[in-house]
């Protein structure tokens, strides 16, 4: 703005120096002044990207760890983990998150919500005994051992899920939690039915 206001008066100038060159009459008509061409705009900043950062909870149990690669990006893979050596048939959950500012997505590597970490089998024929959909942010899951004897937990996970944040979300914390005491339920290796804790960490949106 500064500029051309600079312009236009010395542009004035000029025009006022001709109509005194020349007595100040009417009887001529002096040049028109130039137009400066406007200033490019300047292009607007990108909007900062946000991501997801999750802590792992202090946990030996069964937990959910996220995949390293995945932290503190918008695309958040969470590994389920089970105690080491404890053996077992599969397990069955269900999991909220916030709706407004997270989607169930779909893990690498896996054709649905859920992807196998290969510990339980659930066969290759229907009906398979994996299951996972997503309604209004609650996840449920289903991944048993379909034939065959029970198998002993290790360090490997024994599923992945995913978070995709949704564009516009809030900063600040997100909760993911289990809904009540019969949200996560393990089948042990003699097939009974048992309750348990899935821990989870802690999960923000930066």
């Amino acid at each position: 703005m500064m500029r051309r206001l600079i312009f236009l008066l010395l542009a004035l100038g000029m025009v006022l120096g001709t109509l005194i060159s020349c007595g100040g009459s009417g009887g001529g008509s002096a040049p028109a002044p130039a137009v400066q061409a406007p200033l490019p705009a300047r292009p607007p900043e990108p909007a900062a990207q946000r991501t997801l950062c999750y802590v792992n909870p202090v946990s030996s149990g069964f937990r959910l760890e996220v995949d390293p690669a995945t932290n503190n990006t918008p695309h958040l893979v969470l590994h389920l983990k089970g105690p080491d050596g404890l053996e077992g048939r599969g397990v069955a959950f269900y999991l909220h998150a916030h709706a407004d500012r997270l989607a169930w997505s779909t893990p690498p590597g896996a054709t649905g919500l859920v992807r196998n970490g290969g510990l339980w089998d659930p066969g290759a024929a229907e009906p398979r005994l994996m299951r996972a959909k997503a309604r209004d942010g609650v996840l449920q899951v289903g991944l048993f051992q379909r034939d065959g004897a029970a198998v002993r937990m290790g360090q490997a996970p024994l599923a992945s899920l995913a978070l995709d944040l949704k564009a516009g979300a809030a900063t600040g914390r997100v909760d993911l939690w289990l809904p009540g005491d019969q949200s996560a339920l393990f089948l042990d290796a003699a097939r009974n039915l048992q309750p348990f804790v899935l821990a989870v960490g802690t999960l923000t949106v930066q």
